[in-house]
């Protein structure tokens, strides 16, 4: 049930993925919900959390070439 995980959906697009674009994102989709929080952050963080999640992803002509990836943390 919602109390027993949460969801956290990162925009790694540092210059596009601000909080209100991520807002607006989530709402597009109906994942406006309890347990589910859709983020973003500055360059130098941002690279930190994907260095350290093993998230890769590089800029192509249509913005971005990566994998979906999930990442369970306990």
């Amino acid at each position: 049930g919602p109390d027993n995980f949460a969801v956290l959906t990162v925009g790694f697009d540092t210059a596009n993925d601000t909080p209100a674009r991520m807002h607006h994102y989530a709402r597009e989709r109906g994942a406006i919900m309890p347990g589910w929080t859709f983020a973003s952050a500055d360059a130098a963080t941002m690279a930190k959390l994907m260095r350290d999640v093993g998230f890769t992803y590089k800029a192509s002509s249509k913005g971005f070439d990566h994998l979906i990836q999930t990442t369970v943390i306990d």
